[in-house]
């Protein structure tokens, strides 16, 4: 069905154009009628006319197309920019994701013990030494919170933007992080960041009402 209305408008375009460019020729034929004339002013009449009406249609035709052009340009640079976005994100969330299902202590991994010392931290001293504690070591050689902070900022980026493609990638990347880390686990990762950066960064994507 779709692709009988894309050709439907296709043809309706055409028959448009066509239409727009028989106009002036059919108004002339209409005014002076069709008897070939063997006078070369009334050949140079009727050239001076057609090009007088015809400059103008091709120039709004000529704006027309470098419009769609410049609009399908647009477009494919939004398109390269997301995929490169994709991509970033896509790193970040495999590197989060390895760290995490790493081994924290012996049976334990670092994932199981930040949902259990993060994910609701609400009336608790984020302080306390348990929690710097893990915090560091989960930090530790690799910027761990960092990678957190660049998938949000890919995030942000997509749901900056008020158009479809963005719209598709934004709702995309949330449920998959949601999937792969899991949801306890991304609101745990909200409330880590949030004390790791000590209230300079906000990280609310998974823990807002």
């Amino acid at each position: 069905m779709k692709n009988i209305k894309k050709y439907v408008k296709e043809y309706i375009r055409i028959f448009t154009l066509i239409f727009l460019l028989a106009i002036p020729i059919a108004i002339y034929i209409y005014t002076f009628g069709v008897t070939i004339s063997s006078d070369h002013a009334r050949w140079a009449e009727m050239g001076s006319a057609m090009s007088g009406i015809y400059a103008i249609l091709l120039s709004v035709f000529t704006l027309i197309v470098l419009y769609k052009q410049n609009k399908l340009q647009k477009l494919v640079i939004e398109q390269n920019y997301a995929q490169a976005c994709v991509e970033d994100f896509n790193r970040y969330l495999n590197e989060i994701n390895n760290k995490l299902l790493s081994e924290y202590t012996a049976g334990v991994t670092f994932k199981s013990e930040l949902i259990s010392k993060f994910s609701d931290i609400s009336g608790r001293d984020t302080s306390e030494c348990c929690l710097l504690d893990f915090a560091k070591k989960l930090n530790e050689n690799k910027n761990f919170a960092e990678n957190w902070s660049f998938l949000y900022a890919l995030i942000s980026g997509f749901k900056k933007y008020k158009n479809t493609t963005f719209e598709h990638y934004y709702t995309s990347s949330t449920l998959k992080a949601i999937s792969t880390l899991g949801c306890a686990c991304c609101v745990a990762l909200d409330n880590f960041c949030n004390i790791h950066s000590k209230g300079q960064l906000k990280f609310n994507e998974f823990t807002r009402d």
